[in-house]
This record gives structure tokens, sequence and C-alpha cells, in this order.
């Protein structure tokens, strides 16, 4: 129990010590091009649910994903896998 709980500690820490990290990964660039996958559809509608499926699901929401992303960088070209 012990050595789970410092493992699982071990770990957050060094999570944290990289999601404050200030440096830009690529400076000087910029996004110009993002592909929007939402998985399943087609043959796989992926897992069931009451009024719909995970596929629908899945779909629905990446293409509010891509509206709010456009409408925050407009300069930013959408690509979805499937619409």
């Amino acid at each position: 129990m012990k050595k789970t709980a410092f493992i699982i500690i071990l770990f957050a820490a060094i999570g944290f010590s990289f999601a404050f990290d200030k440096k830009p990964v690529n400076p000087g660039k910029s996004i110009r091009t993002l592909i929007i996958d939402p998985g399943h559809g087609g043959l796989d509608p992926g897992a069931p649910g009451r009024f719909s499926t995970e596929a629908n699901v899945a779909l629905a929401v990446s293409l509010k994903l891509g509206d709010a992303i456009q409408k925050e960088f407009s300069d930013i070209k959408i690509i979805y896998t499937r619409n």
C-alpha cells in the first residue's frame, strides 16, 4: 500500500513539473491546420446507449469543438475525418 501511494505521488509530482513548464513547444511556429477525428462511425457505431450511440455522441462533441475553435482562432483550418 505504501509503495503504491509513493508511486502515485511520484508520478503526480513529475506530471505537475511538466504542466507548469512555460517554454513554448515550437517557438515562432503556429498551428495552421487541425484534424479532428471523432472516432467510430461507419461500421463501428461504438457503445449503444438508451437514446444514441457512442459514434453519434463523439461526432456531436467533435463538431461543437471544431466550431468553438473556429470562433476563437479563425485562421486555423479545421479538417474533420467524418462529419
